[in-house]
């Protein structure tokens, strides 16, 4: 949340009103010029919040119980009830893979949006 405010709260407001002035509505100032300058505190925000949750065991073990299984969950179960150690590792590569899956395909669509906002200034 915080690091979301900080880029909420360094958004010039004179960009918004420019917007405005120039006959844009609410919803096409919200879609057309906030959403694209609050984009990558939403990025940002979302892969620490992602990282974040990725160790955390106890709050879905606690909050879902038997009937919600999350893959730290069941790793822990797999070496701690188990003692299937392979199976345990496996499923921690495998989480590791998605991981760096997903901050690849973040990397990409960075790279393409900035492919995006830079087309018309290469010249």
């Amino acid at each position: 949340m915080l690091l979301l405010y900080a880029v909420m709260k360094g958004i010039d407001r004179r960009l918004l009103a420019a917007a405005a002035s120039l006959g844009a509505g609410k919803i096409t100032i919200f879609r057309r010029v906030y959403v694209p300058l609050v984009a990558p505190g939403l990025v940002n925000a979302g892969v620490l919040c992602f990282i974040l949750c990725l160790g955390y065991y106890l709050t879905p073990a606690l909050m879902g119980g038997e009937k919600q299984t999350m893959v730290a969950s069941l790793i822990d179960e797999q070496v701690m009830k188990q003692n299937q150690w392979n199976g345990a590792s496996a499923l921690g590569i495998i989480l590791l893979l998605f991981t760096f899956a997903g901050l690849i395909l973040l990397r990409l669509l960075k790279s393409a949006g900035e492919a995006y906002r830079n087309r018309g200034t290469a010249s």
